[in-house]
């Protein structure tokens, strides 16, 4: 990062509906231009700690439960207690709570009684991203491509999803109880999975008609799972069912089983630092997780200095 941290101040002219909330009085020396002030920083070595500890943290979770398992590691790495193995809590110790492998509650006991109040932030540990349905497998008989049928979640500009990589994750349950962990498409070794737009030749009928927001629609974000060989029958059973004996073949899942699975779609990427000075960093979930990974932080922060909080800390 450089020397120099630039910073927005939060003076901006408002909007309309916002400007009759706001009065202002005449000796009022502010003004509504945008300004920008920079503030030296003294320990640049503090700042790129911060900055690479952050990516690294963006890099390893991806999902829900990739940031449950990530938070759970560096809790404990610190002195962080797991509430399943231990009860007691003393003041000025930290604790976490895993809830269902998709959520995490972490604290820091304060000096006075829980009842008496504590101090709780809530943020994000998911993101946008693509979920499979129960039955995600279908095939297109003329090309013989296997496809993954998906249904968005969170607030997603759906034509950002067509042409890149993508990565599937997550966890599927057997019908014995089971399970096993799918995570391909990140490591350089590994395949990743696609969503084919049209190319701009043959797109004039089909898409440049539409707007912007429904230039790709949610029931065309299917990814390309299996390209071939094409089956000599003329039947989409057949694309499954060569689908199918690849997942059993290496996973040991039936069809059934994906009924019962938590997987999804996620860019197979992970975090860049963006312009020639490095100034800012680029990422999927970069916007969600920017907060729990403050308020995590934050709490580790408390636990290590000496002395309890008088609240709780949550």
């Amino acid at each position: 990062m450089d020397a120099t941290i630039k910073v927005i101040m939060a003076d901006e002219e408002p909007d309309k509906v916002a400007r009759k909330k706001v009065r202002r009085k005449k000796d009022d020396p502010h003004s509504w231009k945008r300004k920008w002030t920079a503030i030296e920083v003294k320990d640049n070595d503090a700042i790129e700690r911060i900055a690479n500890d952050y990516m690294h943290h963006l890099r390893k979770a991806s999902t829900e439960r990739e940031a449950v398992t990530y938070w759970k590691e560096r809790l404990k790495t610190v002195g962080f207690k797991d509430l399943a193995r231990s009860k007691k809590i003393s003041p000025g110790e930290g604790f976490f709570i895993d809830n269902r492998g998709k959520g995490i509650l972490i604290g820091v006991a304060g000096k006075n009684d829980i009842t008496e109040g504590a101090n709780i932030i809530v943020s994000h540990l998911d993101s946008p991203r693509l979920d499979l349905k129960p039955r995600p497998i279908s095939g297109d008989e003329d090309t013989g491509l296997g496809l993954l049928r998906t249904h968005y979640y969170g607030g997603i500009k759906k034509y950002h999803w067509v042409n890149i990589p993508l990565a599937l994750k997550g966890k599927v349950v057997r019908e014995d109880g089971s399970s096993v962990y799918i995570d391909i498409g990140m490591d350089d070794k590994d395949p990743v999975f696609i969503i084919p737009d049209l190319l701009p030749h043959l797109s004039k009928r089909a898409q440049n008609s539409r707007k912007l927001v429904n230039g790709i629609r949610g029931e065309e974000l299917q990814a390309l799972i299996s390209s071939g060989p094409i089956p000599d029958e003329d039947d989409e059973n057949c694309i499954i069912d060569q689908v199918l004996g690849h997942l059993k073949t290496v996973y040991d899942l039936e069809e059934e089983d994906l009924v019962s699975s938590d997987l999804c779609l996620v860019p197979a990427w992970g975090p860049r630092e963006i312009g020639l000075d490095r100034g800012l960093i680029g990422a999927y979930g970069h916007v969600n997780k920017v907060s729990s990974y403050a308020a995590n932080e934050a709490l580790i922060s408390i636990k290590m200095r000496r002395g309890a909080p008088d609240r709780w800390c949550l």
